[in-house]
């Protein structure tokens, strides 16, 4: 703030009145109104002191309007300074406002720290028992992948182990199904010229194996039953051929009876017949012919064939025909015995045949039966 000095009013050096003692001049000087001895003098002091005085109302007046100016300008600059004061006060509000803001920031910003700083050393800790974990884990996981290894070795054994039986087994299946069908197989083979295969690849072999051999399971067993079905018809057929040897055999043994009961009743004639051998031989022929007839061949003399056992007995009759018509006739009753004795051997000997040939048959029965 600005401040002035007021000056004394000037006096004059040479003024007997100074301006503080100006009560006392005009004393004097009413005192010396009387005396007419100096009336001028008073006069002339009194236009001075009046003429100082006016320079002293103006002096005062000048200072008087300076005071008024400066006090104007005091004024002024008071109510700048309270303005700025109020500005000033103002920004300090503001200041104090953003400072308790920052505090309050700051606070906040120290509470989040610390709960920051809290939550790392938590993560931290948390991130540390996990790495601990961890470790176990992965111990455990090495572990497990020595065991997982081991395991896949020892797999791998057992895949390579099945994948030969497999092998076998499909070999013996081929085999038997050829044996079936007289029919070369082919089937696919897999190259596992590798010794060392991944598993995924072992199993996809083993896999491949397992297919084929399924597939000759069902192809066998599909010709298996087409074995059982031609064997049931093959021994359906050996039955009807064992009862057809059955019903030939009943009847070559009826054959035989009629045979030997015939050849009792020829040794009783010939025995009763001492005549010549023409009557002989036409009786033994008669017997041969009853007996033949008895068991259904169609045997005449002198007749015509009528089937295959006809043609055997006319050419075995015209072979004994003619080989006793060459003889005397006194060998010749001994031959027709002879002829009707290896009739008899045959017709034994081909019972005999029969009868190891339906033995035979039976025994392959048994065993289509048991397969």
């Amino acid at each position: 703030m600005e401040t002035t000095l007021e000056h004394p009013p000037e006096t004059s050096i040479d003024d007997p009145n100074p301006p503080g003692n100006s009560d006392h001049g005009l004393a004097t000087n009413l005192d010396g109104v009387d005396s007419p001895e100096n009336p001028r003098s008073s006069d002339h002091d009194l236009l001075e002191e009046l003429e100082s005085l006016r320079g002293s109302y103006q002096a005062l007046q000048s200072k008087s309007s300076a005071m008024e100016e400066n006090l104007l300008m005091f004024q002024q600059q008071r109510d700048a300074a309270i303005s700025r004061q109020a500005e000033r006060t103002e920004a300090i509000d503001e200041l104090s406002r953003e400072r308790d803001s920052l505090r309050s920031k700051i606070d906040q910003f120290e509470a989040s720290l610390e709960e920051k700083q809290m939550e790392f050393a938590k993560r931290v800790e948390e991130e540390v028992i996990e790495k601990e974990y961890l470790k176990k884990e992965l111990e455990v996981s090495r572990k497990r992948i020595e065991e997982l290894e081991s395991d896949k070795k020892v797999i791998s054994e057992f895949l390579g182990k099945n994948l030969n039986s497999i092998r076998s087994v499909k070999e013996n299946l081929v085999k038997l199904i050829e044996g079936l069908d007289d029919e070369k197989v082919v089937i696919d083979r897999v190259d596992d010229a590798s010794s060392e295969l991944e598993l995924e690849e072992e199993f996809r072999v083993f896999q491949g194996e397992i297919g084929t051999l399924l597939n000759l399971a069902t192809e066998s067993s599909s010709k298996l039953s087409e074995y059982k079905e031609a064997r049931k018809k093959e021994k359906r057929e050996l039955e009807s051929s064992v009862v057809s040897l059955t019903e030939e055999n009943r009847d070559i043994n009826n054959l035989l009876r009629v045979a030997l009961v015939e050849k009792e009743a020829v040794e009783k004639s010939l025995n009763k017949l001492k005549g010549n051998s023409d009557q002989k031989r036409v009786a033994l022929l008669q017997f041969a012919e009853r007996g033949l007839q008895r068991v259904g061949f169609g045997f005449m003399m002198g007749g015509a064939p009528t089937g295959n056992n006809e043609q055997a007995v006319e050419s075995s009759a015209a072979s004994t025909t003619s080989t006793t018509a060459s003889k005397s006739d006194g060998s010749e009753s001994e031959e027709e015995v002879v002829s009707l004795v290896c009739s008899v051997s045959f017709a034994m000997n081909l019972t005999f045949g029969v009868n190891l040939c339906c033995f035979n048959l039976w025994n392959l029965i048994l065993l289509c039966l048991v397969d």
